[in-house]
């Protein structure tokens, strides 16, 4: 039972009794912003159509609820409004849908304008009474002798500029958060709605009727429970009873609510985190929640048990609101860690290096190993590292950081997109290093040869040579379009050791792999090459051939600058005119063989898996 529940009144009521009666609306900070996609927008274009078979009156929707707190304030002319605790999406999409009734019995009255006088007027009429009913009202101030246009309903901060500008049919702010966006498409598939439903033809009378009965639908046969609060500390309470474990709203929006709620009584400290939450949630939804779902782990070593927002509260927050101001400070500080966490986490999922990299200044960090982070999280897709990856961001030198990211790449590689290893065992080591090293200090400093060992030892238990050459063999094959991101980085990153590889590592099988660092390729831009052509003229066609053509052994690649227009030319014509000017030294060197034949793939690729074996190493 909620605390204070006698407190709360709920009323079932039209949806045009809601806009006519109880106004003004405001969105508060702590709520979310817009956030319906296509899908839920569809849904209410779907249910109102369905209003729209039968006449006025004869039938209804059920909208659900929309949860408010009541204000007073006797200073105001209209001493009276509501903040909403939830249900702001419904009742912004169905402002929205009354503009677009607006702005089509504008678009009706022009047009009719010279041809039908009374049918101008009915659609004007439709037009100022839609607007002045139910989108904005008038607030009238005797005194001053003057009257303001106020909208009946306000979104957060962050949103309604762009909101009222597209109820007011005005001029839109350029969109800069997503949130700007989706407002934006909803507009547009409402508006969509509209003038399908009116018709672009037929008499403009017609027109009229139906834009009037899309109204009614939107006013009359819309239902909404309309629960109102009092107790102004209840909202967020019952922001977070109502929508906690539901699928509307993320564990972000819930914690913004219970950080917002323990400042309530700090003014100052309340609004500097309210703007702190806009800027964080004007990145995209999903990264937003899968920073939280990373962040955790990261730092307690463990992942979350049970609900996520309640584990990241408990974590994170203190459980009861600050009584002094140095404890408000404090939980303002930790929103901005968060903050600075989250800007961190945004670059680590696109790839982007973490680091602050001035042009014309030394680093230890090379560009070939600023790369392999976009191949490790952008190619190999291995988000199962980013816990540990925004640990060391945070924690490491640029130079630890670069080594473990290499690291972790030869170990995704190999242990999971190749041999397909359980995450499980992977994800214990990243959470439990993560902590390692946001726990190190300068007299305890982080090393990263435990972490090293951890992942060698999983890839001897479950990624051994044998297993590893196997299955590179039989799931690198080109035919299996998937795997082609794969073959890419195996086939690059064997080149980028061939130069270790020739003059040390094929003779020494205790030596380290040593990579060639001065010169970066662009894994997007490698040209996958078939040897033996993929689709020889019959003239070229190799039976003994054929069976391979796919194989690792048969395959190469191009360079950037390399001419790739070798296609399905025989070995014979691609090897002077192709291979021999190529910029990458696999491939150069297959000008050296005067033919190809089924050994020479069979003999490479046992000289490919070799290398790799010894160069997927931790």
């Amino acid at each position: 039972m909620l605390h204070g529940a006698a407190s709360v009144d709920a009323f079932s009521m039209k949806v045009g009794d809601v806009l006519g009666e109880r106004y003004p609306f405001a969105v508060p900070r702590y709520q979310r912003a817009y956030a319906w996609e296509d899908q839920a927008v569809d849904y209410f274009v779907r249910d109102i159509e369905t209003l729209l078979d039968q006449p006025a009156g004869e039938t209804s929707h059920f909208f659900g609820g929309v949860v408010c707190i009541q204000l007073t304030d006797n200073q105001r002319n209209r001493p009276t409004s509501y903040e909403i605790v939830d249900g702001q999406q419904r009742l912004a999409t169905l402002m929205l849908a009354l503009s677009c009734v607006v702005e089509v019995a504008g678009e009706l009255a022009e047009r009719s304008n010279a041809r039908n006088k009374q049918v101008a007027k009915r659609a004007r009429t439709l037009e100022e009474d839609t607007r002045d009913n139910f989108v904005t009202w008038k607030e009238s101030d005797v005194a001053a002798g003057s009257t303001m246009i106020r909208p009946r309903m306000k979104l957060s901060l962050a949103d309604d500029d762009v909101f009222q500008a597209l109820v007011m049919s005005a001029e839109v702010p350029t969109p800069t958060r997503e949130s700007h966006r989706l407002l934006i498409e909803a507009r547009a598939a409402l508006l969509g709605m509209t003038r399908t439903y009116v018709g672009t033809s037929g008499p403009l009378n017609n027109r009229v009727d139906r834009l009037l009965r899309l109204r009614q639908a939107l006013v009359q046969d819309a239902h909404v429970i309309h629960i109102v609060s009092k107790d102004r500390r209840q909202a967020y309470r019952l922001f977070s009873v109502l929508n906690h474990r539901g699928e509307s709203l993320s564990d972000a929006d819930l914690l913004r609510s219970r950080s917002l709620e323990l400042l309530d009584g700090h003014p100052a400290e309340h609004e500097g985190v309210a703007t702190l939450w806009d800027e964080m949630l004007a990145a995209p939804a999903a990264d937003v929640e899968d920073f939280f779902r990373a962040l955790y782990p990261s730092v307690t070593g463990q992942r979350a048990r049970g609900d996520l927002f309640e584990a990241t509260a408990e974590r994170f927050f203190p459980e009861a609101p600050p009584s002094k101001q140095t404890d408000a400070l404090a939980l303002v500080e930790t929103i901005e860690w968060l903050r600075d966490e989250l800007v961190v986490f945004l670059k680590l999922v696109d790839g982007e290096w973490p680091f602050e990299r001035k042009a014309g200044k030394p680093t230890k960090v090379r560009a070939w190993q600023v790369d392999r982070l976009r191949r490790l999280v952008i190619t190999l897709k291995h988000e199962l590292a980013l816990p540990v990856l925004l640990a060391g961001a945070r924690s490491l030198d640029e130079a630890t950081f670069a080594d473990m990211v290499y690291m972790l790449e030869l170990f995704a590689f190999r242990y999971k997109n190749v041999c397909n290893g359980h995450a499980t065992r992977p994800a214990n080591v990243y959470y439990a290093q993560a902590k390692a090293m946001r726990e190190a200090t300068k007299k305890a400093p982080y090393a990263l040869k435990p972490f090293r060992m951890a992942l060698a030892g999983l890839i001897t238990k479950h990624a051994s040579d044998s297993i590893f050459k196997q299955l590179l063999v039989e799931n690198l094959r080109y035919s299996n379009a998937s795997q082609r991101a794969n073959i890419r980085e195996f086939l690059t990153t064997l080149e980028d050791h061939r130069s270790w590889w020739l003059k040390t590592g094929a003779k020494d099988k205790a030596a380290k792999p040593k990579p060639k660092m001065t010169k970066v390729i662009d894994i997007e831009d490698a040209t996958l090459e078939h040897i033996y052509p993929q689709s020889p003229p019959p003239v070229d066609k190799d039976p003994a051939l054929e069976p391979f053509k796919h194989t690792l052994g048969n395959l190469t690649f191009f360079g950037s600058t390399d001419n790739v227009a070798a296609e399905n030319k025989p070995f014979s014509a691609k090897r002077k005119l192709y291979y021999e000017p190529s910029e990458i030294a696999m491939t150069a060197d297959l000008a050296k063989k005067t033919s190809w034949a089924k050994s020479d793939v069979t003999d490479r690729q046992k000289d490919l898996l070799d290398q790799a074996a010894r160069v997927f190493v931790v």
